[in-house]
């Protein structure tokens, strides 16, 4: 799932987004089409704007990424596992 459609019933359109928090229209655009990652700057702007924490939308792009990186590292991520307690780890 793309950023966008996780956040997309909460933006207006990119340009008037952009011109209400005070950033370049390519950067909601980047954002949205999942070319660039919502930064704190950008969080804060949004919390203010939308009523919500930066907290909120940092979580939603941690939430991406972790997708992302699950999705795209599925067969490296499967070679690793999971410590048991008690027992010696060893390189």
């Amino acid at each position: 799932a793309s950023l966008r459609f996780k956040v997309s019933r909460n933006f207006k359109p990119d340009g008037v987004l952009a011109k209400e928090i005070a950033v370049p229209e390519p950067r909601i655009s980047a954002i949205c089409n999942g070319k660039r990652s919502i930064t704190a700057d950008t969080a804060v702007r949004l919390s203010r704007f939308f009523g919500t924490s930066a907290g909120f939308w940092l979580g939603l792009q941690a939430d991406y990424d972790t997708e992302e990186i699950e999705n795209s590292e599925a067969e490296s991520l499967s070679a690793i596992h999971k410590v048991i307690r008690g027992k010696e780890c060893t390189v």
